[in-house]
């Protein structure tokens, strides 16, 4: 299987990019929220997920590279990650902390953000808004290797969902029952690797599925194969739903676990079906929109914050301009991050030279 580029791939992560887009916009607490109503809320709460279709997205095209290239030197698995996030993550940072004034100073916090280790070591804060998730990402990193040895099949895989899933309820368990009076957030442990995990091995999963029929014509029996394939956690939600909630959830346990699974499948129905969608003009748009997903990741705070600022934070009635509001921040986001994005092609081909040399 040679190393390539697949536009799904670009489409789903314009997918993931857009969901967080849309679920960050009513945190500046003057924006909207008192004006929403129930069915404005749901819309923005759609894209609570999209940082884990980012995950699941990420372990496959990370496994689909790491089989291509049958990588031995895992210095330079490394070193070329770090060239992909590390200049763009760090001129974040820099912009944040001294042109904004964002985030404390504290330089403890300032080591452990730039040393990824924010989102496991309490108490930090991110320096960047949502930093914690790019350090998850990179913590995925240092272990991936060792996952792509010992997890190296289908049904390694799903031994070792079924695996985490189990740790994760037995924790959940032990935190309900030591803190009962806390929420979850104060546990500090969901946006840790230690939770993510199991996205990530979703990710594995779909690309074990889905490996020997990347650039191929998928027929009625290949489609087939991939559906009997992801069934058992399609039941497995079935399960989840069959079980109910639990009245204090520190890992949110339901609809983290709902979620990420319905994004898995969602993953697979792209797979199945991107030859006819990339004929749609749509697909095209979110397509670009994911290639430069990561820059947008940085940047769409301090873009929401400019436009509002100095283009909608005096209108009397901003409830009825929402979508012009939507869109004029996300056209903007696209223009800077797509200038960022250049910047993140000239470090990546940097890496990639280093690791080739």
């Amino acid at each position: 299987m040679q190393s390539k580029k697949y536009d799904f791939i670009d489409f789903l992560r314009g997918i993931a990019i857009l969901l967080v887009f849309i679920n960050h916009i009513p945190r500046y607490e003057d924006i909207l929220f008192s004006d929403l109503n129930i069915y404005q809320q749901y819309f923005f709460l759609i894209g609570t997920y999209g940082v884990q279709l980012f995950y699941i997205v990420s372990a496959f095209t990370l496994l689909a590279s790491l089989s291509a290239y049958n990588e031995i030197n895992y210095f330079n698995f490394f070193l070329r990650r770090i060239f992909r996030i590390v200049p763009i993550f760090f001129l974040g940072i820099f912009f944040y902390s001294f042109y904004l004034d964002h985030g404390p100073t504290d330089p403890m916090n300032v080591v452990l953000n730039l040393l990824f280790l924010n989102n496991i070591i309490p108490p930090s804060n991110d320096l960047i808004p949502g930093g914690s998730t790019i350090s998850t990402e990179m913590n995925f990193y240092m272990i991936l290797p060792l996952m792509f040895i010992l997890i190296n099949n289908y049904k390694k895989t799903l031994i070792s969902i079924f695996f985490i899933i189990f740790i994760l309820f037995i924790l959940n368990l032990f935190f309900e029952h030591f803190f009962y009076d806390k929420y979850f957030g104060e546990a500090n442990f969901y946006r840790t690797i230690f939770t993510q995990i199991f996205v990530f091995l979703l990710g594995f999963l779909a690309f074990y599925i889905n490996k020997d029929f990347l650039g191929e014509e998928l027929n009625k029996k290949k489609i087939i194969k991939i559906v009997f394939y992801s069934l058992p956690i399609f039941i497995f939600i079935i399960l989840i739903f069959a079980l109910g909630r639990r009245e204090q959830e520190f890992f949110y346990f339901r609809n983290f676990m709902i979620i990420s699974i319905f994004l898995f499948l969602l993953f697979n129905f792209i797979f199945i079906f991107s030859k006819i969608l990339r004929k749609n003009f749509i697909f095209k748009i979110v397509k670009n929109i994911g290639k430069v997903s990561f820059s947008m990741y940085v940047w769409h705070w301090v873009v929401l914050g400019h436009v509002w600022n100095h283009y909608f934070l005096k209108m009397e009635n901003f409830n009825g301009k929402m979508i012009l509001f939507i869109f004029s921040s996300l056209i903007a986001t696209y223009f800077i991050s797509f200038i960022s994005y250049q910047v993140e092609k000239f470090f990546i081909s940097i890496g990639k030279k280093i690791t080739t040399k």
